[in-house]
């Protein structure tokens, strides 16, 4: 027996099937606009039933929406458990209104499946008339459905509240929605469904943002493996996050093995990029020699910033100064100048000029002798 609150409604889609009479009284606008929809669609108010799911179908919008999937499950069990009982179930489905996901109690599952309100059905108006998934596709915001508001028939004894989901660049990728035997409707269903649909995007949105960053670093490590001068960056704590296969040969490391790791223990000069870190000046081609290498060295750095301006870490580019070894410190023999014996006029004469070249990274010095005096 029908309650008197429904009853009206019953009696307006009555005179809107048959007589294509409109009761504004009873009939809410959005609700009048699907019908008149639904009408020039030419779907049937008294469908046949039965058919079957196209399981391929199915199988292909799955693995479609599949990054919707992995980011809606969690909400989706999440928003059951807390009707879990209450005679409703919780649907996902594609922008198109194909469904995807039902997660509910077995009584209603089993009644809404004999529609196909089920995983491989299609709710959008032109298959299901008006609805709460198929007419939030077309309004583009959430709607709420009840009982005889429905077009089709098959459908009066439903009450539904849906809400589109959209994606980063504000596309439609699916529908959440919320449904249940009218008789045990909430007022509070569609409230709960906008929150659990707005968590639904803010992880999409975050997820999008985690993608585009790791896009990003991919790029920006290709890019620094291909210089042909050495990178390093730091984070703001001084660890290597980037340095590429021209520092390693550079600093004499694996750059595998140095990042993660604190930059004092991959490069024993480090003072440029921490003191960067420290709020020091930026600079350019600053010449150096490394300890323990080869190497006279050329550096560049810089700060990097995050959005709000504050520091985000430190990048430096290193070149080898002309290739030139120097002489001052060579990891071979650890002498010094310091360290040559003889204080002859002509010793002093060749003391002097050694300095001069040993600070200079083009010049190319000549060391003439017999054998046996030494030359190394």
């Amino acid at each position: 027996m029908l309650s008197q609150s429904v009853l009206p409604m019953r009696n307006a889609w009555i005179s809107y099937v048959e007589s294509e009479k409109l009761d504004v009284q009873y009939v809410r606008p959005e609700v009048a606009e699907s019908w008149r929809r639904c009408r020039t669609l030419t779907v049937k108010p008294y469908p046949e039933t039965g058919g079957r799911i196209d399981e391929l179908k199915l199988k292909d919008r799955l693995c479609k929406k599949q990054q919707l999937l992995n980011v809606a499950r969690p909400l989706l069990k999440t928003l059951y458990n807390l009707f879990t009982g209450s005679g409703f179930q919780v649907v996902l489905t594609d922008e198109s209104g194909f469904l995807l996901e039902v997660f509910g109690d077995e009584e209603i599952v089993t009644r809404t499946k004999a529609v196909h309100l089920c995983p491989g059905g299609n709710w959008s108006e032109p298959s299901k008339g008006t609805n709460a998934i198929g007419t939030a596709i077309v309004e583009r915001k959430p709607v709420q459905i009840h009982a005889f508001e429905h077009y089709c028939e098959p459908h009066h004894f439903l009450t539904c509240s849906a809400v589109p989901l959209f994606d980063p660049e504000a596309q439609m990728t699916g529908i959440l929605d919320i449904t249940g035997d009218y008789h045990v409707a909430n007022a509070h269903t569609t409230g709960m469904v906008v929150a659990a649909a707005t968590s639904i995007e803010n992880q999409l949105r975050a997820q999008r943002a985690t993608s585009k960053l790791y896009v990003s670093s991919r790029y920006a490590s290709i890019l620094a493996e291909r210089m042909a001068d050495g990178v390093i960056a730091v984070d703001k704590d001084g660890l290597v996050t980037e340095l590429n296969a021209k520092s390693g040969q550079i600093l004499g490391v694996e750059p595998s093995h140095a990042k993660g790791r604190h930059i004092s223990q991959v490069c024993q000069d480090c003072s440029s990029l921490l003191g960067l870190l420290a709020g020091q000046t930026e600079h350019d081609y600053r010449e150096f020699a490394m300890p323990n290498t080869r190497y006279r060295i050329q550096s560049s750095t810089s700060l990097l910033r995050d959005e709000k301006g504050e520091i985000a870490g430190a990048v430096a580019v290193l070149r080898a100064a002309g290739g030139v070894q120097c002489p001052v410190t060579v990891a071979s023999t650890g002498f010094t100048f310091e360290d040559i014996v003889g204080n002859s006029p002509a010793i002093r004469d060749a003391n002097n000029w050694a300095k001069l070249a040993a600070s200079s990274s083009s010049t190319t010095v000549l060391i003439t002798g017999g054998t046996g005096t030494e030359k190394e």
